[in-house]
């Protein structure tokens, strides 16, 4: 993402998740809730559906979904599409699977960029 659209990204998100669902929500009150101070698990309780959008290592937002069944499955994405302004109709183009095995080839692929990143091995 270029980094005078990454840099308004927070802005678009918090806008969007703001009115994700109805004024009448459970929980309207924190309809976004910034996740810097606690980070994504601290910040929702275990079981509940959520929406989170993380900008860079610490920073991000989560929306505690009330009714999954209506909540817009393409918000991020419509959020992208806003903030790069591409053209509508990229929004509505039917995403193609790649196979299987090209799949898995991309994935190894990555895993064996990313391992000197991984965080996660300090975890075990």
């Amino acid at each position: 993402m270029p980094p005078d659209a990454f840099s308004k990204a927070p802005m678009y998100f918090k806008k969007a998740l703001q009115e994700a669902e109805s004024d009448w929500a459970q929980h309207a009150a924190k309809a976004v809730i910034d996740t810097k101070a606690k980070g994504l698990r601290g910040s929702i309780p275990p079981n509940f559906p959520y929406m989170y959008v993380q900008f860079g290592y610490a920073n991000g937002f989560v929306h505690v979904i009330d009714d999954e069944s209506k909540f817009d499955r393409q918000l991020g994405r419509q959020v992208v599409v806003g903030l790069l302004r591409l053209p509508p109709e990229v929004m509505h183009r039917k995403q193609r699977a790649d196979a299987p095995a090209v799949q898995a080839s991309m994935a190894a692929a990555f895993r064996k960029q990313f391992a000197q990143y991984d965080w996660t091995k300090a975890l075990d």
